[in-house]
């Protein structure tokens, strides 16, 4: 007599896998209809988990329908050969699942721990391998069972799996097909899966030491002391200002460049726009000053910003004319350091330079290094019981019904837990946007014009869009008594924008400016329309706010 727990476990196993059949589905949807499509390895890879879940589940779901077990619940049309079928498709895709998921830490410990960019991760010939050896495995395994009549029903009639028939026979040595089924499963399914598991914990040691040493690095314990002396030296930088000596100047242009030695032996440099009226004095005018050891400060105490400029007033108060015959004695003398100001000039655009490099790097590592931790996480939570049915099992300890439950409520989501963290940093582009709507709505739209999003794991955080055309759309709304369900791919400047800044993270990773074989100005005027179940829409470019063009003129420098 089967129990009450058996039999709500088999409901809940057969629910799951629905579920994650449904999110592989889209999963893979998304990636198949978008532009950018299986053009990077994040991409190709969780496109393949997609399809191994899509057969997992799939067998999961008709397993039980088909099983020709005696203790088999729901076993309406009971068939062996069905079984084997079934069973070949989705112990397939059971194997490979893992598999996949093993490929997808080893890239991401590539991208993290190594910097391997995209571009020559896709170059290397072993990747093509490695897809091909993920899907002959188990799918050669699985002829060898089948051929031996390996491929029965487990127990409760559950699944069709690897496993003598019926389930149990090995205990009295009663099995009427596939007596040698165990040593099968053993190599190619349990110990694979269990060296797995273990490369899988190692990695997320690794992936979490890497990043905790690279936070120890940008972050270091001397920064709030160096933000007090920043704000300290900011000031005294605007007292001294009238109070430093020259000690070279260098014309670059429209612009000069003059260099000075502060009363307590600091170096500054001041840069002057050109033209400036004389009158008896200099008029007041915004003068550019940076202040040499305040930028070394920045350097080594606050990493993640670049150091800022500080907007002086240069003025003098005298009203009697400068002596220019001395002035340009002096000149004279000054321009022959030029040559040692060029120079320390330049360290310092190489150490900022190197900084944002290591600063675009860091943004890299910890997304992904966020994405890895979560698909970890996931698998994890649906394959320890396995891992443990699996040991039990090995040791000759007989599981009992609590771990049969478990494993049916874990072991089938991989596809739905797999779709909610691919989407995860797409859904968040769309709540910094339009933070005013609910989850479900931007999942979906996520699902229906995912394509349209920029692919997050390869690239770094994107700054807030604008927000004019929603406070536009929502007065109108409400002026006409409408109030539809809230589409945020409606808005004009979600499209454009996205597009514009995925572009641009892809040019600096792939170091070109071409996107599909289209420039970028011809992508930021051309027209959009989208025919999908939500239409989302087809506008022209749209102003870009204040803060998105100033953080565009910063980002031009890394």
């Amino acid at each position: 007599m089967v129990s009450k727990l058996i039999k709500t476990s088999q409901i809940i196993r057969c629910v799951t896998s629905s579920i994650s059949l449904i999110g592989s589905l889209s999963m893979t949807y998304m990636i198949w209809n978008s532009p950018r499509g299986n053009k990077s390895p994040y991409s190709r890879i969780i496109f393949g988990m997609g399809i191994a879940d899509i057969m997992q589940s799939l067998g999961i779901l008709i397993s039980p329908f088909v099983s020709p077990a005696r203790d088999a619940l729901w076993g309406l049309e009971p068939s062996t050969q069905a079984c084997e079928a079934v069973g070949l498709f989705l112990g397939t895709g059971f194997i490979a699942l893992p598999l996949y998921t093993l490929f997808l830490i080893y890239y991401f410990l590539q991208r993290v721990k190594y910097k391997v960019k995209p571009e020559d991760f896709s170059k290397q010939k072993s990747e093509t391998i490695v897809h091909t050896l993920i899907w002959a495995f188990p799918f050669l395994a699985h002829i060898y069972a089948l051929a031996k009549k390996e491929i029965n029903s487990s127990r409760y009639g559950s699944i069709c799996m690897i496993v003598p028939s019926p389930f149990g026979c090995w205990l009295n040595d009663s099995c009427e097909r596939g007596e040698n089924a165990r040593m099968t499963l053993l190599f190619s399914f349990n110990i694979p899966l269990v060296v797995i598991f273990l490369f899988i914990l190692i990695s997320l040691t690794s992936l979490t030491h890497h990043v905790y040493m690279g936070e120890r690095l940008f972050a270091p314990s001397s920064v709030k002391n160096g933000r007090s002396n920043k704000s300290r030296k900011s000031e005294g930088a605007v007292s001294r200002k009238s109070q430093s000596l020259p000690t070279d100047v260098q014309v670059l242009g429209r612009k000069t460049k003059v260099s000075s030695l502060t009363k307590d032996g600091q170096h500054e440099s001041i840069t002057l726009s050109f033209p400036i009226k004389l009158d008896g004095h200099v008029i007041e005018e915004e003068c550019k000053q940076e202040v040499e050891e305040e930028c070394k400060q920045e350097i080594e105490q606050e990493l993640n910003q670049v150091p800022r400029n500080e907007h002086l007033v240069a003025s003098y108060t005298s009203n009697e004319p400068p002596d220019m015959t001395l002035q340009k004695q002096e000149s004279n003398n000054l321009l022959n350091n030029t040559t040692n100001t060029g120079s320390r000039d330049s360290n310092k655009a190489n150490d900022l330079t190197k900084l944002k490099q290591k600063k675009f790097q860091y943004t890299v590592t910890r997304q992904s290094f966020h994405q890895s931790s979560l698909y970890i996480l996931a698998f994890l939570l649906s394959y320890t019981t396995v891992v443990v049915e699996i040991l039990l099992a090995l040791a000759k300890v007989p599981s009992s019904e609590w771990t049969f439950f478990v494993t049916s409520l874990f072991m089938p989501a991989t596809g739905f837990f797999n779709i909610l963290i691919y989407t995860r940093p797409k859904v968040a582009l769309l709540k910094r946007s339009h933070p005013n709507t609910f989850w479900i709505q931007r999942f979906i739209v996520v699902v229906f014009c995912g394509e349209e999003m920029p692919i997050s794991i390869d690239e770094v955080a994107v700054p807030p869009l604008s927000q004019t055309s929603i406070k536009q759309k929502n007065a109108a709304d409400t002026k006409s008594g409408r109030r539809k369900m809230y589409n945020p791919l409606i808005e004009e400047s979600l499209w454009e924008e996205s597009r514009r800044i995925s572009s641009y993270y892809i040019k600096q990773l792939n170091g070109d400016d071409k996107y599909d074989g289209v420039s970028l100005n011809a992508m930021h005027s051309e027209k959009i329309e989208v025919d999908l179940k939500y239409s989302c829409y087809d506008v022209e470019e749209s102003k870009l706010s204040h803060d998105n063009q100033q953080w565009e003129r910063e980002s031009q420098t890394i």
